[in-house]
């Protein structure tokens, strides 16, 4: 296995100011922080993408991130600048991953805490234009909020999102 980032030459690579977001999947679920290979994500939960953090401290053990909300708000941040930089391939991938179903993962870990406004607003303008469907306003709601307005019987265009 290599450790270090330029060893393994990511081709598909989105650069910001707090790090970079992989999406080559021959590196999915890795974390790096200034190239050197870390492991997994330091909330334990598992990483769709990769990530190279810039910044941050470390476990003892040299393995993780030390904190997982430090480690979720550099996440929120890659993931914000590449949907102002690079739009067209970032924003279908972070809309998938925010609807995905199954278990939580760390590439949207406490996301609800650090996205911004006009980063959700991207994102849901692109859920929109992928439907043609005729109902109300779309409905965004996590798990557990849906069932309510689900037996009101109103039709909503609706988006479980995995946070």
């Amino acid at each position: 296995m290599r450790v270090f980032l330029p060893f393994d030459d990511p081709r598909e690579m989105v650069r910001a100011t707090a790090g970079d977001l992989i999406f080559d999947k021959s590196l999915a679920g890795r974390t790096y922080l200034k190239g050197l290979y870390l492991g997994g994500s330091a909330s334990s939960k598992t990483i769709r993408h990769a990530y190279n953090f810039y910044n941050g401290q470390i476990n003892r053990d040299r393995h993780k991130m030390n904190k997982p909300k430090e480690e979720a708000g550099i996440i929120a941040a890659i993931w914000a600048e590449g949907v102002r930089t690079d739009p067209e391939a970032v924003i279908p991938r972070y809309a998938e991953v925010l609807t995905s179903k199954g278990k939580n993962v760390a590439d949207t870990y406490l996301v609800a805490d650090f996205m911004s406004v006009k980063t959700a607003k991207a994102v849901f303008a692109h859920l929109d234009k992928d439907t043609n469907e005729k109902v109300a306003d779309p409905f965004y709601y996590c798990k557990g909020d849906g069932a309510q307005v689900s037996r009101m019987g109103i039709r909503f265009r609706s988006y479980l999102l995995n946070f």
